[in-house]
């Protein structure tokens, strides 16, 4: 995992966030944040399981 803000893969796992999905903790830059922060799921109003359900029914038939 990188950090969003300084490009470091010094990070840990920091709990979940209300939505359930994993947080991360930067050691170096000493920031919170997601997986997905950056991903357009993240602003998406779906779920990531709902994004995965799409993709597979649009690659799988």
């Amino acid at each position: 995992m990188k950090c969003p803000n300084c490009q470091s893969f010094y990070c840990v796992k920091n709990g979940h966030n209300p939505e359930g999905k994993q947080k991360y903790l930067c050691k170096k830059f000493r920031a919170s944040f997601d997986a997905f922060r950056d991903h357009f799921t993240y602003w998406s109003h779906l779920k990531y399981e709902q994004w995965n359900e799409i993709y597979w029914f649009k690659f799988h038939y």
